[in-house]
């Protein structure tokens, strides 16, 4: 059944099955499936559940736009029913997808990691819960740039004091720094952390360096000179219940240089 009102005040077309009003057209051009008062240029509503169901062939794929006048689909959520994957588009490219497998991929599709955060579209290795890549991309000798995992106690893009960074060492090899930010006073506020504040370091031949970001040892610490505390110290519990037995043997050797 199909009515329409008209006056001064209110105007509207509606559409109705067995007696019940189904679908409402507003004189603003609001639809409203499911209400008789849309709030938006289409609003779909029950007191159950509610869904709105986009189909397409087996082999094609089922697309949600969003545009404006000047470009209608620069972004869009888009099924891809061939392959199962569900794929973000924002200014008119893919930023992120998610398999068939569960996958989750940002900036660059890989299969393997369960997450993986790319901006160089490059290829990342397999059995990585998480994978963030930088860097140059590509099969140089030695990939230019760094890249890691900042930590920010509060809300501000420069106010990152802590750091877990990966720096390229050559083709194959890596160092790893462990980086804390000790900054005061002016500027401190939106200081971001780098290599130069790494407290610890693992090469890539596994030795772990203090102090040092070139270990030479399988553990190196290093005191720099005029630091008032001690470069390494074990401590055993006071209320431990144990032989007097040294807890450690060390043996110290004088070197002339340790960086």
């Amino acid at each position: 059944m199909l009515s329409s009102k008209s006056n001064s005040n209110f105007q509207y077309i509606s559409f109705a099955t067995a007696t019940q009003e189904r679908m409402r057209i507003k004189s603003s051009g609001d639809v409203g499936i499911g209400t008789n008062n849309p709030g938006a240029k289409l609003a779909v509503e029950s007191t159950g559940n509610t869904s709105l169901r986009i189909t397409s062939g087996s082999t094609s794929n089922s697309i949600l736009e969003f545009g404006d006048t000047g470009d209608h689909d620069v972004g869009r959520i888009d099924y891809d029913n061939d392959n199962d994957w569900m794929s973000f588009y924002t200014n008119g490219g893919d930023r992120m997808r998610i398999t068939s497998e569960g996958y989750t991929t940002i900036g660059a599709y890989v299969q393997s990691p369960r997450t993986f955060i790319d901006t160089t579209a490059y290829y990342a290795p397999d059995n990585l819960p998480l994978l963030i890549h930088g860097g140059s991309g590509g099969n140089d000798a030695n990939e230019a740039g760094n890249c890691g995992i900042g930590f920010n106690t509060r809300y501000r893009k420069g106010h990152i004091k802590n750091a877990i960074i990966c720096e390229p060492a050559s083709w194959g090899r890596g160092i790893l720094h462990f980086c804390c930010a000790d900054t005061v006073g002016a500027g401190a506020e939106n200081y971001k952390v780098s290599l130069s504040d790494s407290r610890m370091v693992v090469k890539h031949n596994g030795n772990v360096g203090i102090g040092t970001n070139n270990p030479t040892n399988s553990l190196h610490v290093y005191k720099a000179a005029g630091e008032a505390t001690s470069g390494l110290l074990i401590e055993k519990a006071s209320g431990d219940v144990g032989t007097a037995a040294a807890l450690l043997s060390v043996l110290l050797i004088p070197v002339r240089r340790l960086t």
